[in-house]
């Protein structure tokens, strides 16, 4: 019997390796471009909406804008450049003058009383006419003129217009005549229509004389001269009242 032990034969080992799975974490960098992403999609929806709100709402405005509107109808005005009153607005108690000579025909407070109706040595015709004295001014303050600041003087030349001068020409020859003292100064000059007649109106100083106001008028046959002063007094505003009423009757 041998001896010897039979060793059974074994069976290789093999270690059994055990696998741990690595777990990769994402770091901070990683997350800032979705962040970024999602905040640029953010602000597209918001800027969308309120861009469409406003132009919903632009659209309501301009919708009540076109249907409360109502159409609007432009009267052209009879004479834009009148700033004087119209005869239709004169007290019905003014008197009436008319000179047939001259075609000329004007109205004036019925409490004025003339003080010259005269023909002068060049030719033309003088009409002056005067409001009452005022009772409480003393006579010693009067002005050159002898007028107070209640009172006023109102005096018509005219002159045939036997040359057939054109309004602005007139104006021309006056402001020469009247500047030819040289003393006189015409501190403004204004324009205005009366009844489709072109009138100059021209403010005129001179020392230690009231300051006065000379109209220019005219037609084909007659030239007018209508002088108020004091400029400044209390009745001065009867002065375009005159005016407004004038016409050539010729």
């Amino acid at each position: 019997m041998d001896e010897t032990q039979q060793v059974p034969n074994q069976i290789p080992v093999t270690p059994l390796l055990i696998t741990t799975p690595v777990t990769t974490q994402a770091t901070p960098t990683s997350k800032i471009p979705m962040i970024f992403i999602t905040v640029i999609v953010v602000l597209l929806g918001v800027a969308s909406y309120f861009g469409y709100q406003y132009y919903q709402l632009k659209q309501q405005m301009n919708v009540q804008k076109s249907t409360s509107t109502p159409a609007t109808t432009i009267i052209p005005s009879p004479d834009p450049t009148t700033t004087t009153t119209s005869t239709t607005e004169l007290p019905i108690n003014w008197k009436t003058y008319n000179n047939s000579k001259y075609g000329i025909n004007f109205h004036y407070p019925d409490d004025y009383t003339v003080e010259y109706e005269t023909t002068r040595n060049d030719g033309s015709f003088l009409y002056e006419i005067r409001s009452p004295l005022d009772p409480n001014y003393d006579p010693e303050m009067r002005g050159a003129a002898g007028l107070g600041e209640n009172e006023l003087a109102i005096n018509f030349i005219f002159a045939e217009n036997s040359s057939s001068i054109k309004i602005d020409d007139y104006l021309t020859n006056f402001k020469k005549e009247t500047l030819s003292d040289g003393y006189s100064k015409i501190t403004n000059t204004e324009s205005i229509n009366i009844n489709n007649q072109k009138v100059y109106i021209l403010t005129i100083e001179r020392p230690q004389s009231p300051i006065k106001k000379t109209a220019l008028l005219l037609s084909s046959g007659t030239l007018v001269e209508v002088t108020v002063e004091p400029v400044g007094s209390s009745r001065e505003p009867e002065f375009s009242k005159i005016l407004s009423s004038f016409k050539f009757t010729n």
